[in-house]
């Protein structure tokens, strides 16, 4: 496991060095030379300000422990994050195949359920961040200019549907619900051992959520606003590009 661990940046790394590769085969440098012409002395920023936001998005993980302190140096938090990212556009699973990989980089600093419930409160407030964020655009885009009539219902719709999102992360998160799955699961398969590996891991996860919850409201907020300080780099980084 640790082995695996250890190898898999390295891995991550050449994998992506091998898809560049092969996407710059099919364009062509003329058209990308033109398009940075375009852009501006602005393009030289653009590196920077994609890298930068990935900054107050560790610092919000960093705050999505259960303990205050964890001993998990920040340079690691970003390296998991960095690669867990990367998989996550990467694969057709989205965010299922990236998030466990950036507990399984945070070993053995700390156990892996509680990293991996880091990543649930983590994944939790920067839903309530996106939230957040958009309703402040859809305020300052009333108060600036007058938004178009159908504009406002799909508008509603999104952060409705974001703000059920982020009840069903933190009720779910907080209420057992991975324990009851694994027992339901147990009582239908007795002699799988792997599910009582499982459950102990569902056990010791959901006791880390739970008192992430109960005691650090306070971080819970610190890890929201972190995050929408890395949605507001962001913003920044597609006004260069325009």
């Amino acid at each position: 496991m640790l082995l695996t661990a250890r190898w898999l940046p390295y891995a991550s790394l050449a994998l992506g060095l091998g898809l560049l590769a092969w996407l710059l085969q099919g364009l062509e440098v003329r058209q990308m030379w033109d398009g940075a012409i375009q852009t501006g002395w602005r393009v030289l920023l653009l590196i920077p300000l994609a890298f930068l936001w990935m900054i107050p998005n560790t610092k919000a993980w960093a705050c999505s422990f259960k303990t205050p302190g964890a001993s998990v140096p920040f340079s690691k938090l970003l390296t998991a994050r960095i690669v867990g990212e990367s998989l996550n556009d990467l694969l057709p699973s989205s965010s299922l195949g990236g998030e466990p990989v950036k507990a399984l980089l945070l070993q053995p600093s700390v156990t892996f359920a509680e990293a991996l419930s880091s990543v649930t409160v983590a994944k939790t407030t920067q839903t309530l961040s996106i939230v957040i964020f958009i309703l402040g655009g859809m305020g300052l885009a009333a108060w600036q200019a007058s938004l178009p009539p159908r504009l406002i219902p799909a508008a509603a719709g999104v952060v409705a549907m974001l703000g059920l999102g982020v009840i069903a992360l933190a009720w779910g998160s907080s209420s057992g619900l991975l324990r009851s799955w694994a027992q339901i699961s147990l009582r239908r398969w007795p002699n799988a051992e792997w599910l009582r590996s499982l459950m102990a891991h569902a056990f010791e996860m959901d006791a880390c959520l739970a008192a992430f919850y109960r005691r650090e409201k306070r971080r819970f907020i610190a890890a929201t606003l972190w995050h929408l300080a890395g949605l507001v780099l962001g913003s920044i980084e597609l006004y260069m590009i325009g």
